[in-house]
C-alpha cells in the first residue's frame, strides 16, 4: 500500500475569452488568441479534437490546461478539459482591442483592425535558415491611413486569398518595423482574417 503525504490540490479552472481562432498547426493543434479577465493576452495551442464549431471570436470557454508557459497555454486531449460557458461581461471582447491604423505603434501586443484591401496581394518566396518559405503582403486602409499586412508561411495563404475592395477585420496581428522603416502588421499563428459583408 502506498500512502502520500500532503493534501490534494484543486485543479485550477481557467475562464478565458477567445479573441481569434488561427490556423491548424499540421500537428493536430489549432493556435488561438485568448484573453483573461484582466485583459492579458494568452496564446493557446488547443488540440483540434477539443475545438467545436461554436468556438469563434468572443466565445467564452472554461478550461484546465495541460501546461502553462508564461503567456502560452497548451490544451491536449489527453489531460485537458475545455467547455463553452455563458458570456461574462467582465471579460474584454475583441472590440475593446480595435484600433485605427493611425494609432498602431510597434508592439508585441496583438491588434484588431477593420480595414479595406487596397492592393492585390503579392506572394514571394524567401530563403531562410529553415528553407524556402512563402510570404504574402497587401496594403490595407481605413479612414485614418494605410498599413502593409504581411503573412509568413501558413498565414501567407490567408493574405493571398484577399481581393481589392474586400472589407476585412484582422484579429491578432502584431505591429513591427517593416520595409522603409514604416510600421506593418504581421500575422501570427493565432491571427485570423474575417471578411465583413
Amino acid at each position: 500500500m502506498l500512502q502520500f503525504s500532503g493534501s490534494e490540490t484543486d485543479v485550477e479552472v481557467t475562464p478565458l475569452r477567445i479573441i481569434s481562432v488561427g490556423n491548424e498547426t499540421g500537428r493536430g493543434n489549432i493556435n488561438c488568441l485568448t484573453v483573461d479577465r484582466e485583459g492579458r493576452f494568452l496564446s493557446a495551442v488547443i488540440d483540434s479534437m477539443l475545438i467545436t464549431n461554436e468556438m469563434i471570436s468572443d466565445t467564452m470557454i472554461e478550461c484546465v490546461p495541460s501546461r502553462v508557459f508564461g503567456s502560452s497555454i497548451i490544451l491536449s486531449k489527453e489531460d485537458s478539459y475545455i467547455r463553452l460557458i455563458d458570456d461574462d461581461p467582465s471579460f474584454p471582447t475583441s472590440s475593446k482591442f480595435e484600433s485605427k491604423i493611425k494609432d498602431i505603434q510597434v508592439s508585441v501586443s496583438p491588434y484588431v483592425v477593420e480595414a479595406i484591401v487596397l492592393h492585390t496581394p503579392t506572394m514571394t518566396e524567401v530563403n531562410t535558415k529553415s528553407g524556402i518559405v512563402s510570404v504574402s503582403d497587401t496594403l490595407l486602409g481605413d479612414d485614418t491611413g494605410e498599413i502593409r499586412l504581411v503573412g509568413w508561411r501558413d498565414q501567407s495563404s490567408s493574405v493571398h486569398k484577399l481581393n481589392v475592395g474586400d472589407r476585412i477585420k484582422v484579429i491578432g496581428a502584431t505591429a513591427n518595423n517593416g520595409r522603409e522603416v514604416s510600421i506593418e502588421l504581421t500575422l501570427k499563428p493565432y491571427s485570423s482574417i474575417i471578411k465583413i459583408s
